[in-house]
């Protein structure tokens, strides 16, 4: 234990699920300071392990505060006022409070007495609303969490949003990390280290797998999913193209609040782009069906009035 602001934990591990496991527990090292190291931006595959760097984190300090001894193979820690957590899901329905409030409502706690002195533990914040508003909520709560003077605490933050790992080049004292996993004879295999830098892969499909989801969903899953990437490919080329283009306007300009209008009026167009672009894959998607049942049609082999029948039935599915 020190006076200073620094966490420094050597490969730590997790006392209780370190007990509970056959397989041997891959230990990780975590770095957090009040400066360059305040707020890390954790990614990686649903089941990477995510969630156990949190919490073995927060367990090291308390079992260290406390006076006992912990799990690693060395930490050299700070004084903590409290620990902060939102994790988990859970509701609070007789008191008329969604799982959605009860997130937010955990969330404005910590945005409200969060001290320098404090560890903060976000775990999927924004998740159960819309996909703008979440990222929004997620994405304000990160840069608060970093900039504010009175609540700056050392904060582990994971997520899905991939989009949040653009802080760390614009916030001095955010950094990227990521839980690693590889794909080999086309199974994900986790192999729970934390290392630095970001990923872009959540493996969401290959979990409902493990779970044990029916094949056929899983094929639709999969299809969904290949359908939706290339329809995002397609809307980030339009977008690139469309912000070479602002750029080349903007080459000169002596109004820089109006560069700025320029760029934000850019970004809300591309939001609004990729919804759109979401929404048409996805009946793409509901249409694609009728033209695979139109193709398997053995047209030669069925009267006029089946022919009829199935073209109505077609009609009807059809967005």
């Amino acid at each position: 234990m020190h006076d200073g602001d620094q966490i420094e934990i050597i490969h730590a591990r997790h006392p209780v699920i370190e007990v509970f496991i056959d397989a041997p527990f891959v230990p990780n090292s975590v770095y957090l300071n009040n400066s360059t190291d305040r707020l890390l931006i954790i990614t990686g595959p649903n089941m990477g392990g995510k969630s156990t760097v949190l919490r073995q984190t927060a367990l090291i300090c308390i079992l260290a505060q406390m006076g006992s001894f912990v799990p690693a193979e060395s930490a050299k820690l700070p004084l903590l006022d409290r620990v902060w957590t939102r994790v988990g899901a859970s509701d609070d329905l007789a008191r008329g409070r969604s799982t959605f409030m009860v997130e937010m409502t955990e969330t404005a706690a910590i945005l409200h007495s969060a001290t320098p002195r404090s560890l903060v533990l976000l775990d999927e914040i924004g998740r159960g609303t819309a996909t703008f508003d979440g990222l929004s909520i997620a994405w304000a709560v990160a840069e608060y969490l970093h900039d504010s003077p009175e609540h700056s605490a050392k904060t582990l933050f994971a997520t899905h949003y991939h989009e949040l790992t653009e802080l760390a080049e614009r916030l001095p004292g955010a950094q990227n990390y990521q839980i690693t996993a590889t794909e080999r004879e086309g199974e994900v295999v986790f192999l729970h280290r934390l290392e630095r830098g970001r990923t872009s892969k959540s493996y969401g499909i290959e979990v409902a797998r493990l779970a044990g989801m029916p094949p056929a969903a899983l094929g639709r899953a999969r299809e969904v999913l290949q359908r939706l990437e290339r329809y995002e490919l397609d809307v980030f080329a339009e977008e690139q193209t469309k912000v070479a283009s602002t750029r080349a306007l903007a080459v000169g300009s002596s109004a820089p609040s109006e560069t700025d209008d320029a760029a934000l009026r850019s970004v809300a167009t591309s939001a609004g782009r990729r919804r759109l672009a979401a929404q048409s894959s996805l009946f793409d998607l509901a249409n694609q069906r009728v033209v695979d049942e139109l193709r398997d049609a053995k047209v030669d082999e069925i009267s006029g009035d089946e022919a009829k029948r199935l073209l109505q039935e077609l009609r009807a599915k059809l967005l």
